[in-house]
């Protein structure tokens, strides 16, 4: 997906989610694309280990740079 696509989809996917937390009389399930929000979700959790990973191998080469 392009960045301008994905901007677009986020921001109509956040909205729909909005008017189902809000509990209208019209429900939105059947409009979400959850294949895509499942697959954004998983990524962002990716991204969020990778960062948390390269957070702690710098954490520990300092330690160890610091010990040593």
């Amino acid at each position: 997906m392009s960045k301008i696509f994905v901007r677009a989809w986020v921001e109509q996917t956040a909205e729909l989610l909005r008017c189902l937390r809000r509990a209208t009389p019209t429900h939105h399930w059947d409009t979400l694309d959850l294949e895509h929000l499942i697959e954004e979700v998983v990524d962002l959790g990716k991204s969020q280990q990778r960062a948390l990973q390269s957070a702690l191998r710098l954490v520990l080469s300092h330690l160890l740079k610091w010990k040593y």
